[in-house]
């Protein structure tokens, strides 16, 4: 799992700011002991470049097992599964960061795991964690800002409020397209004998944006007879292909609308999210933005853009076109420095916070051990942003929408 494409600053950059090595990324990855109570004698695991050795001495499980690999267990809470799953008495379990890869695991030697006193506690050296902060602050720094400091495009719908439409992001650097009202696409007819025929549309959940893109559709969904038939949009790109595909399932019947805007090559990117709809005994129309304005107009300070720049028909506001749909650039190019360093200064605050308050309870490296209580992490397994900090770094940067 890598640092999400529109990070405030790089794991690198969080490095050198805080002083750390690749050997500062060392924690507890698994712990693992086999259980005193199974058939055995004594018990020693060891980690390899490419996954485990597992050896029981004596018992009806004697052997050694080495078909626990990162290959087919590419990650650290897969790997426990699979430790798990052997059912020779081996036990294991994560410590919080169950998603690392696997092929972070730091080699070790065989040593005893023969009962609890002997668990091992198996490092990993990875970026994992640093990457998640990086994450988390990322977005709770836009979420408080109301900024997006990473440029990235959205695709959203907006309906004509008398002239003038304030787009939701900022800073808007590039209005690429305005579409007016909708336009049918594919035409949908059901023939079956399945009860309750039902096709719907659903948008991609857009994580790194925080929203869901308003037409950026992720798959079309037929039902019938209570079965739903899922067909991936990344896999059928343009509208003449998906209808080839869903005439393919049974019962069902695509017909592409020919007109000048849901031509054949028209990519399937740009179906609108539509909710359940029936196709018992009638059709269902799966829709696009419709005409693209020729004169796109917009002021980036405000990220406003006005009916009279674009041209279309002031009636609009009371008419029947009702949805504008925009497809804009917002964030900046290069993140401002001020902006990185303060980025990191919190990221350094909740790696702190992690490692002394919430993130570790317990670890052992050679014959040194302890384990202590702490405050709840979050489920990425570290500490939250703290509040105080947001507005205390943040405050001259916060934009209050309007």
């Amino acid at each position: 799992m890598a640092l999400d494409t529109y990070a405030i600053i790089t794991v690198e950059y969080l490095k050198g700011i805080m002083g750390l090595t690749d050997e500062s990324n060392r924690a507890t990855g698994i712990a693992l002991y086999h259980d005193a109570g199974a058939s055995a004698t004594a018990a020693t695991a060891a980690v390899l470049s490419t996954g485990l050795s597992l050896v029981i001495t004596g018992g009806a499980n004697a052997g050694t097992d080495t078909s626990v690999t990162w290959a087919a267990n590419t990650t650290i809470g897969a790997v426990v599964t699979a430790i798990n799953a052997l059912a020779k008495g081996w036990v294991a379990s994560a410590y919080g960061i169950d998603a690392a890869a696997s092929t972070s695991m730091a080699t070790s030697t065989a040593t005893s795991a023969y009962g609890t006193a002997n668990t091992q506690y198996l490092q990993i050296i990875s970026d994992y964690r640093l990457e998640r902060i990086i994450d988390s602050v990322t977005h709770e720094i836009e979420q408080y800002t109301n900024v997006r400091w990473v440029s990235r495009t959205f695709r959203q719908r907006y309906a004509d409020c008398g002239g003038e439409i304030k787009l939701r992001e900022f800073p808007v650097t590039d209005v690429k397209r305005v579409a007016v009202g909708r336009q049918n696409a594919i035409r949908l007819a059901y023939g079956g004998t399945n009860a309750n025929p039902l096709a719907r549309v659903l948008p991609v959940t857009n994580v790194a944006n925080i929203s869901f893109d308003d037409f950026n559709a992720l798959s079309v969904i037929l039902t019938s007879g209570g079965t739903d038939t899922t067909v991936l949009i990344a896999s059928f790109t343009t509208l003449a292909t998906l209808v080839t595909e869903i005439n393919t399932k049974s019962g069902w019947t695509a017909t592409r609308e020919y007109t000048q805007y849901a031509a054949g090559s028209h990519p399937t990117l740009d179906l609108i999210p539509m909710a359940a709809c029936s196709v018992q005994g009638q059709n269902a129309y799966l829709e696009i933005p419709g005409d693209n304005m020729s004169r796109p107009d917009f002021d980036p300070r405000t990220g406003y853009l006005r009916a009279s720049a674009l041209g279309w028909p002031y009636s609009l506001s009371g008419g029947g076109y009702g949805d504008i749909f925009v497809e804009y650039a917002a964030g900046w190019g290069t993140v401002p420095y001020d902006v990185q360093r303060k980025a990191a200064e919190l990221c350094k605050e909740v790696y702190d916070d992690t490692m002394t308050s919430g993130g570790l309870t317990a670890e052992r490296i050679g014959a040194y051990q302890y384990s202590r209580a702490g405050p709840a992490v979050t489920s990425l397994g570290i500490a939250p942003v703290r509040t105080s900090s947001l507005e205390d770094k943040l405050f001259s940067h916060r934009r209050i929408p309007v």
